[in-house]
């Protein structure tokens, strides 16, 4: 809104000084104050609104601070995207499956009411104390989602189904990628391995699944019959 009302001023400034019709200015400079208005006007009802929906889900209890915060921290992490946040709170609260747009403009309205400085604070990394407790989930559901991401890049674009030892060691590089020091800290057993692989796959609704010996068929066909992800339907030989 500042920047709209400063090059409006300085619109009307060099107005002032040209030499033009004297009413003429005069009208244009009312009417670019009536348009200013009328956009500010509207900004304010938009955010008014923004508040209140926000409002009526945390008193439902559909959208508590901490969840906020930690869709915040998904936002302002490397890669972060409002569309990421938004998926975040909708993974994690179910009773917000349907109300997608809602949880997007609280996001939005969130992030704008802060300023420069702490936006970039947050996007710098975060150092207050309740930020540092929602941190660790924030990474943890970031890192499975870039699992799934890869997954999903194997199955649909290679159509590639990854055997587990190849989803663990992908696991592995990704951890040392981003943080080093924790790499000893993932060398388990093969069966608590395994373990967290099906944990993440019913976390992700991800399933197995396996195609029957058949006719060689073109990659855009074999394709469609690949399924990587519990859909409730059944794919196979038509």
């Amino acid at each position: 809104m500042l920047s709209l009302v400063c090059s409006m001023h300085a619109v009307n400034q060099r107005l002032k000084s040209a030499p033009f019709d004297r009413p003429a200015i005069a009208w244009l400079e009312m009417s670019m104050a009536e348009q200013c208005r009328n956009i500010m006007a509207d900004l304010q009802m938009k955010s008014r609104e923004l508040r209140k929906t926000k409002r009526q889900l945390e008193q439902k209890s559909l959208m508590t601070s901490a969840l906020l915060a930690k869709g915040i921290l998904v936002w302002a992490s490397a890669g972060g995207s409002l569309e990421l946040a938004t998926e975040y709170i909708l993974a994690n609260k179910t009773a917000l499956k349907n109300r997608g747009d809602e949880v997007r403009d609280c996001l939005s309205v969130e992030w704008a009411t802060k300023s420069d400085a702490e936006q970039i604070r947050l996007r710098e990394g975060p150092h207050q104390a309740h930020e540092l407790r929602h941190c660790e989930a924030v990474h943890r559901w970031l890192k499975e989602k870039t699992l799934h991401s890869w997954v999903q890049t194997q199955n649909m674009t290679k159509g590639i189904a990854p055997m587990q030892s190849t989803v663990l060691s992908h696991v592995d590089r990704m951890t040392e990628a981003t943080e080093p020091s924790a790499v000893h800290g993932h060398e388990h057993s093969k069966k608590s391995r395994r373990q967290w692989l099906l944990r993440w796959r019913r976390r992700w609704n991800v399933t197995l699944a396996t195609m029957t010996a058949g006719d060689v068929l073109p990659p855009d066909v074999a394709q469609r019959k690949v399924f990587w992800e519990k859909s409730g339907v059944k794919k196979g030989l038509p």
